[in-house]
């Protein structure tokens, strides 16, 4: 089993570790060794087209019932962290991930870690400064915990442009040719009847959407609904909302697939943390044909000298 989601506590809540805080979220999900080897040749043949399994894709549903941990180890989880004193705020269909709370000190004891402050470019973040680890009622049950602290990976930077107003880069129809869209092929191929969805954090203006879609010619037929993913703590995160990305994300999808509609599955910050109930929402709808995000961050990289302590162990 897979624990995917730590807790997540306020700035405040560090100094009175024995606070209750506002509900933080922390999440387990559930995949023994065994499952993982199946759901991941599952996935590479219904990938590939030269599988018979290819394109035989499960809804949400039949995934959870092949591949998905037992109903009776995820009970086994939710018991063990109600136990220890957390709170569970949200469960998921597909048994992969639970969201949780507690106060600073619980999740000190429940994971074998100790939360401290670290700076960096002058502002303040907490994290673990010890690897966390999984209880050893859970070893062999789940697989991971994250989300100890609230620094950024995920953060957008847009250039700054020296360019006159006005329609400027990459429209739609260029974005078609480049990756020979099916759109670009056959016009009549819109998209209609499928559902897009982008993964993403903050938000979007209606109003630049519509600009967009004028400005290029495009006649959207398929519905957009924004899916929000709340984060009831406030995190102190340095970065202010950041809709530029998300905005060039639902342009492009709305604007390539003009026929589909396109759900997008919105963060209140980018967050590990957070884009896992993101991830868990979007594979969950049943109405999710397609998933598209250009949130992300690299398995490796330069860190600063604190990060790997900072970094939750896998057991």
């Amino acid at each position: 089993m897979e624990l995917r989601r730590a807790c997540r506590f306020s700035r405040k809540s560090q100094r009175s570790p024995g606070r209750r805080i506002r509900p933080a979220k922390c999440g387990s999900s559930s995949f023994s060794p065994i499952r993982i080897r199946r759901t991941y040749t599952f996935v590479t043949a219904v990938n590939n087209p030269a599988s018979p399994m290819y394109g035989r894709f499960l809804t949400p549903s039949g995934f959870a019932a092949t591949y998905a941990p037992s109903p009776r180890s995820y009970t086994m989880v939710e018991y063990v962290l109600k136990n220890a004193g957390l709170q569970i705020i949200n469960t998921y269909a597909n048994r992969k991930v639970i969201d949780v709370v507690g106060t600073v000190a619980q999740a000190q004891v429940v994971f074998n870690t100790v939360i401290d402050y670290y700076v960096y470019n002058n502002w303040t973040y907490y994290a673990n400064s010890v690897p966390a680890l999984v209880p050893s009622a859970l070893k062999g049950v789940v697989m991971a915990v994250s989300g100890f602290n609230n620094f950024a990976q995920k953060v957008a930077t847009p250039l700054a442009s020296t360019l006159p107003p006005g329609p400027t880069g990459f429209g739609p129809p260029d974005i078609q040719t480049a990756y020979d869209e099916p759109i670009h092929v056959n016009s009549a191929l819109t998209g209609s009847g499928a559902s897009v969805a982008v993964e993403t954090a903050y938000d979007y203006l209606d109003a630049d959407l519509s600009a967009y879609w004028t400005q290029y010619g495009v006649h959207r037929s398929g519905y957009i609904q924004r899916i929000f993913i709340d984060d009831p703590v406030s995190q102190g995160l340095p970065a202010p909302g950041q809709s530029d990305e998300t905005t060039l994300d639902v342009q492009q999808s709305t604007s390539n697939a003009p026929g589909a509609n396109v759900l997008v599955f919105e963060a209140a910050d980018p967050l590990n943390a957070t884009f896992d109930d993101v991830y868990e929402r979007a594979v969950t709808d049943p109405r999710v044909d397609v998933v598209t995000t250009s949130w992300g961050s690299i398995r490796r990289t330069r860190c600063w000298p604190w990060r790997a302590a900072a970094r939750a162990a896998n057991v």
